[in-house]
C-alpha cells in the first residue's frame, strides 16, 4: 500500500491510482507527493532534490499566491532550463 504525504487517499490519485511509478525517476512510489513546479506525482527523493533546484523558490510563492487566490487547478510554472538541468532532466 503506498502512503501518501498530500493527504489523498489512493482513490484520490490525480491519475486514479493506477501509475505507481515516479513521474521523474520512475522508480517505486511508497510514498509520494505532487511536485511544486507542475503536476508530476514524484516519491519523497525526487522531491529532496526538487527542493534546491534553482526555480523552488519562486514556484512555491507562485503556488501559495495560486492557491490563497482559490485556485485549486493551478499547474505549475514548469521547469525552467537551469531546472531541468539541475534536477538531472533531458
Amino acid at each position: 500500500m503506498m502512503t501518501l504525504t498530500t493527504g489523498l487517499t489512493t482513490g484520490d490519485h490525480p491519475r486514479g491510482g493506477v501509475d505507481d511509478h515516479c513521474d521523474r525517476c520512475r522508480g517505486p512510489l511508497e510514498e509520494y507527493t505532487m511536485s511544486t513546479f507542475n503536476k508530476d506525482i514524484i516519491c519523497m527523493d525526487c522531491e529532496a532534490k526538487e527542493l534546491g533546484a534553482p526555480g523552488y523558490e519562486a514556484a512555491k510563492i507562485a503556488e501559495a499566491r495560486e492557491a490563497a487566490a482559490g485556485n485549486t487547478n493551478y499547474c505549475g510554472v514548469g521547469l525552467s532550463d537551469a531546472d531541468r538541468a539541475y534536477l538531472g532532466l533531458e
